[in-house]
């Protein structure tokens, strides 16, 4: 009798205790459910059209998104393979509040046979989602930060991100809420403002947001002919005459930590075990310690991944640099001296001399 009386208070309770767990999971979910409904909506456009030599993946889009994913509904649009009435379907499909549009290039970068990509993009991406919606877009992108108050002007856009976008972009929409002048906001370019340069927001280490590109767009078409980039660092020390990273990126180094970049690789390595990475900093082996360390934790988790960049100093080439690159998976470096001249390479403001350069042409053919 005792024992019936307290199984039967047993399973009061046990059922009490069900349905106030499953009650509170419930109203979880649904908590979940109304934030994500009432998150502004951002779309980001990769306007990316060039496919030669091979077409780059979005990374800088993919940083944002993720700086953004917490506090916003973010959806990335890959133009790169797309057409302008998908676009148009897509965009009244979401309606976002606000549009982020991402200008890497302007130009093909070939004084002969220069090629505009702006016109393209002007008329594919821009005009047509002017004339179908009024919704606020936003440029940003390493080829807008060249030149923002001119591309603005030309898109006839209010507003614009110069250089790294993840801060800014996010201060800039919080200031359409709080009517906060976006002139007052480091890294914000306003069609009628003053002409702005680019303010390094941090210096030291670099912390980014795990990219997960191929979580944002589908990487499907990047497979076969391109890779996966990885950022290393951001800055540049170098004085180079024609270079336009400096004014980018800022002219003095923020490493992102070690660890942190080969677990990236690791992660994207386990989703796509035949992917080839590609180093995008625009010098890998600077400084030299730096990118040794890179290849060290490669080696010391015995990762088997393929690796390439183009980004390799002619100047800090070293026997144990090549050998520890080589050891960590690097099948492809692109090392670009522009010429081997003493008297061009001064006035071009290079690190190295030609002795320095033949120098580094046995090293790696050893």
């Amino acid at each position: 009798m005792v024992f019936h009386i307290g199984f039967k208070i047993y399973w009061l309770f046990y059922s009490w205790f069900i349905i106030v767990y499953f009650f509170f999971i419930d109203l979880g979910r649904n908590s979940i459910l109304v934030n994500h409904r009432l998150m502004k909506k951002i779309l980001l456009i990769n306007s990316n059209l060039e496919n030669i030599p091979y077409p780059v993946a979005p990374l800088g889009l993919a940083l944002l998104a993720s700086s953004l994913k917490d506090e916003y509904h973010v959806h990335v649009f890959d133009f790169a393979f797309n057409s302008t009435e998908n676009l148009i379907d897509f965009t009244r499909d979401f309606n976002p509040d606000y549009i982020g549009i991402g200008l890497r290039n302007i130009d093909n970068v070939t004084m002969r046979r220069t090629k505009w990509y702006i016109d393209e993009i002007k008329q594919k991406i821009v005009n047509p989602l002017q004339e179908n919606f009024s919704i606020p877009i936003i440029l940003g992108g390493s080829g807008f930060s060249i030149a923002p108050k001119e591309l603005l002007e030309f898109f006839s856009i209010e507003y614009g991100i110069i250089g790294e976008g993840e801060k800014p972009f996010k201060e800039l929409l919080q200031s359409f809420d709080s009517n906060i002048n976006p002139d007052l906001i480091d890294n914000v370019q306003t069609r009628n403002g003053s002409v702005k340069r680019f303010i390094v927001p941090d210096k030291g280490s670099l912390f980014l947001p795990k990219a997960n590109v191929d979580s944002f767009i589908d990487f499907n078409p990047y497979l076969q002919r391109s890779s996966y980039p990885v950022q290393t660092k951001r800055g540049c020390v170098f004085n180079c005459i024609y270079c336009s990273y400096p004014n980018i990126e800022g002219k003095k180094y923020r490493l992102r930590p070690v660890n942190e970049i080969v677990d990236e690789i690791q992660d994207v390595n386990q989703r796509m075990p035949s992917i080839t990475f590609e180093i995008v900093d625009s010098t890998f082996n600077s400084p030299l310690k730096h990118a040794i360390a890179i290849c060290d934790e490669i080696i010391k988790r015995k990762l088997k991944i393929k690796i390439r960049t183009m980004g390799v100093n002619p100047g800090l080439v070293t026997n144990e640099l090549i050998l520890k690159m080589k050891m960590a998976g690097f099948t492809q470096i692109d090392c670009t001296p522009e010429t081997a001249s003493d008297l061009l390479l001064k006035k071009l403001k290079k690190n190295f001399n030609k002795s320095k350069l033949i120098k580094c042409a046995q090293i790696i053919k050893n």
